[in-house]
């Protein structure tokens, strides 16, 4: 609600309060999480912060809407990093992760291959090879 109306602080005060309850039952902390996400995402305009907060939604290793939408959301937002650049080898790790919890193991080594010629590339451009 606060972030409807644009208030940010009091919409992050409210996360933190959430977050710093004690017995939260793990769906409703998915949920939340896939929600900090977005609102990491799309307000505060930290992907980083997202990744976060996706990949914990992600961990709860409880199949529901908001693991879902936390994937999915996750592969937009690294694929719109990778656009951007490349040869982000962080991107490209959570892409393969992503790909994993898919089932698409294909994908996930092509995610590999780039990973690893990237770091390649980079280890002798900078000398270390």
């Amino acid at each position: 609600m606060y972030t409807e109306i644009g208030n940010y602080e009091k919409a992050e005060d409210t996360y933190q309060k959430v977050f710093s309850m004690k017995t939260l039952d793990k769906d409703i902390l998915q949920d939340i999480y896939f929600h900090y996400g977005q609102f990491q995402e799309f307000q505060r305009k930290s992907e980083s912060d997202a990744i976060i907060y996706y990949l914990k939604a992600i961990n709860i290793e409880n199949q529901s809407y908001s693991r879902d939408k936390s994937i999915s959301s996750l592969e937009k937002l690294v694929l719109r990093k990778l656009r951007r650049n490349a040869s982000d080898i962080e991107s490209l790790r959570i892409l393969r992760f992503i790909d994993k919890l898919k089932g698409e193991i294909n994908e996930a080594s092509e995610s590999d291959e780039r990973a690893l010629k990237l770091a390649a590339d980079f280890e002798s451009s900078v000398g270390l090879k």
